[in-house]
């Protein structure tokens, strides 16, 4: 049987790193993928050292010639994918206004990244799935992706929610101005 691949996205820490690094141990050979040139080689060296069957592919997941760049190499230096683990995500000007006053693009650029892009991944790597008749994706979120506790115009992070202690975890609703 020929050795089963799977694609990990923002895979240069936290998250995807992880994940690359427990695929691999379980056998698959494991497509590295991040953004950022230089932190994706730098955490493929470090699985590599460790023995690990990896590789590394430079992807941005928004832009749609990398996607394709990326599905060329799979079905030419593979021919397979049968795991793609969507990690790739952002959030940016945490600290800013707000959601209720940030600005269109962006808004625009998170929706892009990480909404449109697993979805646009997703659609490249299925028919390398279908071929093999084998495939499983994995959607990674965060309670960023969440809209309750949102007291100061962004969630709030794990231990500060100001819902904590309540049954249901939701702020109550506010009554709307007259």
């Amino acid at each position: 049987m020929t050795k089963r691949v799977a694609v990990v996205t923002g895979a240069n820490k936290g998250i995807g790193f992880a994940a690359s690094r427990i695929l691999a141990q379980n056998g698959f050979h494991v497509v590295l993928t991040s953004r950022s040139i230089q932190n994706g080689k730098t955490a493929c060296l470090k699985l590599e050292e460790e023995g690990l069957d990896v590789s590394y592919v430079h992807l941005d997941v928004t832009d749609d010639f990398h996607i394709k760049q990326l599905k060329e190499k799979l079905e030419k230096g593979y021919g397979r994918c049968d795991v793609l683990v969507n990690n790739a995500g952002i959030m940016l000007d945490h600290h800013g206004p707000g959601i209720l006053k940030i600005g269109s693009e962006m808004i625009g650029q998170t929706f892009r990244t990480n909404t449109l892009a697993p979805l646009h991944l997703t659609q490249a790597v299925i028919p390398l799935m279908k071929k093999h008749h084998y495939g499983r994706i994995v959607n990674v979120s965060s309670g960023l992706g969440q809209l309750t506790d949102m007291g100061n115009g962004w969630p709030d992070p794990p231990g500060r929610s100001p819902s904590a202690g309540r049954p249901s975890g939701n702020p109550p609703l506010e009554q709307p101005a007259s």
